[in-house]
Formats: C-alpha cells, sequence, structure tokens
C-alpha cells in the first residue's frame, strides 16, 4: 500500500515537472526589446534583432496579431523546458511587409503593447517612436476631447508659440481608432461609405478652436471603452506648398 502511494506521487510530481516544462512555452513573454533591425532592399521585409533585459528567459518565437492591415501587434513566448532553458530559442526573427504597413508593436506585461517601430510617411523610412517624434514639426498645437458622447464629441484646439510657417488649417477629415489589449489601436468599422468634404478650417493662432465631430452616421455608437481620434493639420503656405502632420487626443466612453 505504502509503495503504491510513493508511485502515485512520484507519478504526479512527474506530470506536475512535465506541465511546467511544456507549459512554459506557451507562456507569453513581455521582456522581449528590440536591439537592432534591417529593412529588406525592397521594402518587404523586417528583420528584428531581439533581446532579453534580464538574466532570465529565453525567446522561441513570436505569435503575428497584425500585418497587412498597417500594424503589427508581435506577442513572443519563452522556450519549451522552462525559463532558463536555451534549448531552441532565437533572437533573430524576419516579418513581411505589406506597402500600407506603418507601426510594429511588442506585447508588454499589463496585456498591452509598446510600439518599436513607425514608417514614416514622409521618408518611407523605419524608425523608432523617439527618431518619429523629432522629425514631426512643432506647430504649437494639441487637441482634447470635449463634451462626450457615445456618438460625438467636441475636439478642443489649442493653438499657442510653435515654428508654423504658413496658415494652420484642417478639413472635415477624422478618424477614430480603439484601444484592446489584444490588438492595441486600431481603426474602428466603417458603417457607411465615406465622402470627406475638401473645405479648409482655420485653426486661429495664439487661440483655441473646437470643432464639433458626430461620428454616428460613420461609426454608429461606440460601446464601452478607450478611443482617440485623430486630424490631419496642414501648415499651408500656398498650392502645392505645404506640410501637413496627424495630432490625436485620446477619450474615453463610459456607460
Amino acid at each position: 500500500m505504502m509503495k503504491k502511494k510513493i508511485s502515485t506521487t512520484i507519478v504526479i510530481v512527474v506530470v506536475l515537472v512535465m506541465s511546467f516544462l511544456i507549459g512554459t512555452g506557451f507562456m507569453k513573454n513581455p521582456t522581449v526589446v528590440l536591439g537592432n533591425y534591417s529593412i529588406s532592399e525592397d521594402g518587404s521585409e523586417l528583420t528584428l534583432y531581439t533581446g532579453i533585459p534580464g538574466s532570465i528567459g529565453y525567446i522561441r518565437g513570436f505569435k503575428n496579431n497584425g500585418g497587412g492591415v498597417k500594424p503589427h501587434y508581435l506577442t513572443f513566448y519563452y522556450t519549451f523546458g522552462g525559463f532558463n532553458n536555451s534549448f531552441g530559442s532565437k533572437n533573430i526573427f524576419t516579418i513581411e511587409l505589406a506597402p500600407d504597413d506603418n507601426e510594429i508593436y511588442f506585447n508588454r506585461t499589463d496585456g498591452g503593447y509598446e510600439l518599436v517601430l513607425v514608417k514614416d510617411d514622409k521618408t518611407g523610412q523605419w524608425v523608432r517612436p523617439s527618431e518619429f517624434r523629432s522629425t514631426m514639426k512643432d506647430w504649437g498645437v494639441s487637441l482634447s476631447a470635449e463634451n462626450i458622447t457615445p456618438t460625438s464629441a467636441t475636439i478642443k484646439c489649442i493653438q499657442s508659440g510653435g515654428e508654423a510657417t504658413g496658415e494652420l488649417q484642417t478639413g472635415s477629415r477624422y478618424i477614430i481608432e480603439i484601444w484592446t489589449k489584444e490588438n492595441g489601436w486600431q481603426e474602428a468599422p466603417y458603417l457607411a461609405e465615406v465622402y470627406w468634404t475638401d473645405e479648409a478650417l482655420i485653426i486661429k493662432k495664439e487661440d483655441v478652436t473646437r470643432w464639433e465631430i458626430d461620428w454616428a452616421w460613420l461609426y454608429g455608437k461606440l460601446p464601452e471603452g478607450k478611443y482617440r481620434i485623430g486630424k490631419e493639420i496642414t501648415d499651408f503656405r500656398a498650392t502645392g506648398d505645404y506640410d501637413t502632420e496627424i495630432y490625436y487626443t485620446e477619450f474615453e466612453i463610459v456607460e
């Protein structure tokens, strides 16, 4: 009887150990950092050279939760056989790029994603977020959302200082994106075909400008969640002579 109990205990211990060793390979690794990267000559492939900042953990691979729809959301996984088992580990990964892909994200501990690379629309080059932000024009523009409902909001635009060289303008077009832990920022789905008008809305310098936006016709009633709205701002000097930047402001729908 005693031998049977010991045998059963051993079996249970072995099963638990094996479950752990196998199970680690299905556990998400949120500690992966980007070391270096390179782009193929035709721009169709991106090679990532990754690493782990600490002394614990290896990477076996990733799941791409994006691609072909502008952003790539990469979820990395630990190796099988325990956190410190290097067998089967990799640190160089290649992903395919579509012409309109524009962002690369790595998964993080809070269930969200961190932006690690962004494509500069003006140069077509892939750069780190800090490098991309440094290339943006400083026009002294900041946006915020007021009077928020599930179908509308007032966008408050403050212009102060900055280095605009012409007249600051925007148009009727806007974009709304929704945040999820699984996919990060993704554009909310349209309910209708979009036709934007071409009028130029002037942004007053050293002043506050507000735009009333009703998106019920385009996005419908937004459910509870975290969102951001983007507006394209133009520094207009003359016909064919202008610069553009997209400014965002985040907001929440609470029911």
